[in-house]
C-alpha cells in the first residue's frame, strides 16, 4: 500500500521520520493567517501570490519559497498514485486553515482514488517525543464527507472578500471539525478593532505592561496569552518591527534596529504613550497609520 502523509510544516515531517511513519511525506509550509488568500484560485495561481507574500516579507529567498511550493503543487497533484493519503494537523489557527485547505482541493478534483484519512490533536505535533508521535497512528479515522463539506464552506467563506461571510459562517455547526470554530474566531480578532489594533498587537500590549522585555521573553509571554498559539517567532517579529517602525508606533525598542535573530543582547521592547492609548480605544493605530492588511480574502484598508 502506498501511503503519503500530509503535515504542517518540515519539522513535524522531521518528526515523522523520527517516529518511522510509514509512506512518503509532504509538508504544507504555508501561514495562511498573514497576507492576502484571494477566492476563486487554483492551487498553483494562490501559490504566487502566498510565495510573493511571504518572499515580500523576508521570510525566506525567493528560491526557497518558490521551490518550496512548486514541489508542494507537484507531489499533491499525484495523489492518484497513493492508496491511502493522511492528513496530521493540530487544532490551532495555522494548522486548521491548512486543513480546509486541503481537504477543499481535494473535494474540486474530478478523481480522487486514495482513502482520504485524517489526525487532528489538541496538542501540537511538534511538542510530542517520536514515541509519542508513532502512537498517533491509532487516531488515524477516515474523512467523511460531511467534513469535505464543512471544509470546502469555510474555505469559501475564509477566502472572500465579503467580511460578512466569515463572520456568518462561525455561527453555524462546525462540530464536524471541532478545532475549526475556535480557530475562524482567533483570526477574526485579526481585524483590528477598538484603537485599531488587531487582536495580536493587543496581546503584546499587554504584555508589556508591567515592564520593558527582551524580544524572546515578549514573545514567549505573548504565546502563553494565546488559548492555542500559533504564530511562529519569524512573523512574531515582523508584526514587532511593524509595531514600532511606523508613524505612530505602539512599541519602542531600546536598540533602534529591527528585531530578528540573532538578538542584540542590548535590545529590549517598551510600550509607548501612543500604545497606552491605543490599548483604552483613545487612538486608532492602524487608521493613523494608514495601514493595509488582509484577512483571508478581506481587504483591509483605513486612510
Amino acid at each position: 500500500m502506498k501511503i503519503l502523509n500530509i503535515t504542517n510544516g518540515t519539522n513535524t515531517v522531521d518528526l515523522m521520520q523520527a517516529a518511522e511513519i510509514s509512506g512518503d511525506k509532504l509538508s504544507w509550509d504555508d501561514l495562511l493567517h498573514e497576507g492576502p488568500v484571494p477566492a476563486d484560485l487554483s492551487l498553483d495561481e494562490l501559490s504566487v501570490i502566498r510565495a510573493d507574500y511571504i518572499i515580500a516579507q523576508g521570510w525566506a529567498s525567493a528560491e526557497q519559497v518558490k521551490d518550496k511550493f512548486e514541489t508542494r503543487n507537484k507531489l499533491i497533484k499525484r495523489h492518484l498514485e497513493y492508496d491511502k493519503i493522511i492528513l496530521w494537523f493540530e487544532h490551532d489557527l495555522y494548522d486548521q486553515l491548512q486543513l480546509i485547505q486541503i481537504l477543499d482541493w481535494f473535494n474540486q478534483q474530478s478523481t480522487v482514488q486514495a482513502e482520504l484519512m485524517l489526525v487532528c490533536v489538541d496538542k501540537h505535533l511538534g511538542n510530542h517525543t517520536p514515541e509519542e508521535f508513532a502512537l498517533l497512528v491509532s487516531q488515524i479515522q477516515k474523512v467523511m464527507p460531511q467534513q469535505i463539506e464543512t471544509a470546502t464552506q469555510a474555505w469559501q467563506a475564509f477566502t472572500s472578500p465579503d467580511a460578512k461571510s466569515l463572520e456568518n459562517f462561525v455561527e453555524s455547526d462546525l462540530s464536524q471539525l471541532p478545532f475549526l470554530k475556535s480557530a475562524l474566531l482567533r483570526l477574526l480578532k485579526e481585524r483590528p478593532t477598538v484603537g485599531g489594533l488587531p487582536q495580536t498587537e493587543r496581546l503584546i500590549l499587554q504584555s508589556l505592561q508591567t515592564e520593558p522585555l527582551a524580544p524572546g521573553k515578549l514573545f514567549v509571554k505573548y504565546q502563553k496569552l494565546e488559548q492555542a498559539e500559533f504564530m511562529g517567532d519569524s512573523t512574531f517579529w515582523s508584526r514587532l518591527n511593524q509595531m514600532a517602525f511606523c508613524e505612530y508606533p505602539l512599541v519602542e525598542y531600546q536598540v533602534k534596529e529591527k528585531v530578528g535573530y540573532p538578538f542584540n543582547p542590548e535590545q529590549k521592547v517598551k510600550i509607548t504613550d501612543y500604545g497606552q492609548q491605543a490599548i483604552v480605544g483613545e487612538v486608532d493605530w492602524f487608521r493613523d497609520n494608514k495601514m493595509e492588511k488582509y484577512v483571508g480574502g478581506v481587504p483591509l484598508k483605513k486612510s
